[in-house]
């Protein structure tokens, strides 16, 4: 490396390891350099990143298997457009009267589930909001995004509870654990945390992924946490087992980065999606691959319904698809969206779906009335 690169990658490094190389990718695949961009164009070209096609049909694990049925569309209930850039995430509040979500807009936005009339905007940051989450009693919401600080706002007054300082780069994933008491963080600075949610002091930190951390979640005992990295892993950490937090156990089959994980209900499985366009789920206790799906483009966000019976997954290619857990079978999909789909979130009853999306609206839409 000559002394101009030198240079020029040490000022670069001063702005965030998401816009550094080279990062080390691991599982054999060959070392890959990254290309600084500026902040800003990097969410952009999140937006427009497209790396392989692969075909609609689900991945079985059977090799018997050698056709599906056509799945079935969702139905469009309302959009909600009271953003004015690219809507990343959204999330649905536990009594099912309510939506929230975080936009390129600096904005988070509350919502009536049932119409979509605006209620409130709780949170205007320095920055895109890339992660928006209630807490499982609905009374406050956490987010985050471009400016590496967590927020938490009381949504009965409308105020600022607290903020978590301490991540150095953006925070691209945030989760309440399940009895509500602490906040899962995973961020640029390629680290996940831990937060007290009744103060934000910080808990725990969780240094072994080898990139950005891009979504985080809790499983359902409150026990463990997955993430999902650039360093094309999934990690699974034991929260208070100090004796294992040097030892998570890996899920590495992702040929690039992942960007979504979810836990099942049950705590059996965890599923992810990545730049791969691969949709996989896991064994949560061994690791071992179930099965997988494919969009035709990067695959943002993965989502498990409040039932269990079936995980959303968002794509690039426009597509929300839904998959049977038990067939494991592409059963339905969602196709109205004009752009990319970044994240989407199930209603309580796991009937209904909202999507977030570069074509800066929110859809609520419902599943075909035969899989309700």
């Amino acid at each position: 490396m000559n002394k101009g690169r030198e240079k020029r990658s040490v000022m670069l490094s001063k702005l965030s390891p998401l816009h550094q190389g080279p990062f080390a990718l691991t599982f054999g695949c060959q070392e890959r350099q990254q290309q600084p961009v500026p902040r800003r164009t990097f969410l952009r070209f999140l937006a427009g990143l497209s790396l392989a096609s692969f075909g609609y049909g689900c991945v079985a694990c059977s090799p018997e298997r050698t056709s599906v049925p056509s799945p079935l569309s969702g139905t469009k209930l309302f959009s909600y457009t009271g953003h004015s850039d690219f809507v990343f995430c959204v999330a649905w509040s536990s009594d099912g009267m309510q939506i929230a979500s975080g936009s390129a807009d600096h904005t988070v936005q509350v919502w009536n589930a049932l119409d979509g009339e605006h209620e409130s905007t709780p949170s205007i940051q320095d920055g895109a909001i890339t992660s928006v989450a209630w807490s499982p009693n609905g009374t406050y919401i956490a987010s985050s995004g471009d400016d590496s600080k967590l927020y938490v706002w009381d949504t009965i007054t409308g105020k600022l509870a607290f903020v978590c300082t301490g991540h150095t780069h953006g925070i691209w994933g945030l989760e309440w654990s399940p009895d509500g008491k602490y906040i899962a963080s995973g961020s640029g600075d390629d680290t996940v945390r831990i937060w007290n949610a009744n103060n934000g002091q910080f808990i725990q930190k969780y240094t072994g992924h080898h990139g950005p951390v891009w979504d985080v979640s809790w499983s359902p005992d409150g026990t463990s946490i997955a993430s999902g990295s650039s360093d094309h892993t999934v990690k699974v950490w034991k929260v208070w087992n100090e004796a294992s937090w040097n030892k998570p156990v890996i899920f590495g089959k992702h040929h690039t980065l992942v960007h979504g994980v979810t836990w099942s209900p049950d705590g059996k499985y965890i599923a992810s999606g990545g730049f791969d366009s691969k949709m996989y789920v896991w064994d949560a206790n061994n690791g071992n691959l179930v099965f997988s799906g494919s969009h035709s483009d990067v695959v943002y966000g993965v989502s498990w319904s409040p039932n269990g019976k079936y995980i959303a997954s968002s794509s690039r290619d426009r597509l929300v698809k839904i998959w049977d857990v038990s067939t494991q079978q592409n059963v339905a999909l969602y196709a109205a969206h004009s752009g990319a789909v970044y994240r989407t979130a199930w209603s309580p009853e796991s009937k209904r779906l909202a999507s977030a999306c570069r074509d800066v609206v929110v859809q609520v839409w419902k599943l075909p009335n035969t899989l309700s």
